[in-house]
């Protein structure tokens, strides 16, 4: 039964009701009888684990490298974010959230590391299509190669 619960569309006991301010109306459910939530209406939804690796190659001083993208429909809860420069030292990184024009900073670590070493950080982002995490790696050097990685899990937007 999905709809308008009247006295003369009474549902089963069992069937799951919920209230919109003014009525009742019995919710959705499949054929076994699970309740169909949308995955941004859950408290935690979660479609797979995430885990993104982009290896660059920076192009000057003090350079930068990107994470990918999320595809279209997709969210990523981002919960952990790696960067190494595999070539030289590094005395800092700042990690920001690219969204369109705008540039979030959320973490910068001014600790020299030699090369290989990593820098780690856990946090809780949200990104969309086109949104991207962007880590500066300050005292890198043109041509060294630089990792990024996010971890955490890909949000299911409809279930």
């Amino acid at each position: 039964m999905d709809g308008k619960v009247t006295p003369k569309r009474m549902p089963s006991p069992v069937t799951p009701l919920g209230y919109d301010g003014t009525d009742f109306h019995a919710l959705k459910v499949d054929s076994k009888r699970r309740l169909s939530v949308r995955g941004e209406d859950q408290l935690l939804s979660f479609k797979e684990p995430l885990l993104s690796m982009r290896n660059y190659t920076i192009s000057g001083a003090d350079g930068l490298c990107n994470s990918h993208t999320p595809p279209a429909g997709e969210v990523w809860v981002v919960t952990s974010v790696s960067a190494i420069d595999m070539t030289s030292p590094t005395t800092e990184v700042i990690m920001t959230i690219a969204r369109g024009a705008s540039v979030h900073y959320f973490h910068t670590e001014e600790i020299a590391k030699g090369a290989g070493k990593a820098w780690t950080v856990q946090c809780e982002k949200h990104l969309v299509m086109n949104d991207f995490v962007q880590v500066y790696f300050i005292g890198g050097l043109e041509g060294d190669q630089c990792w990024v990685t996010v971890t955490g899990h890909i949000m299911t937007l409809e279930s």
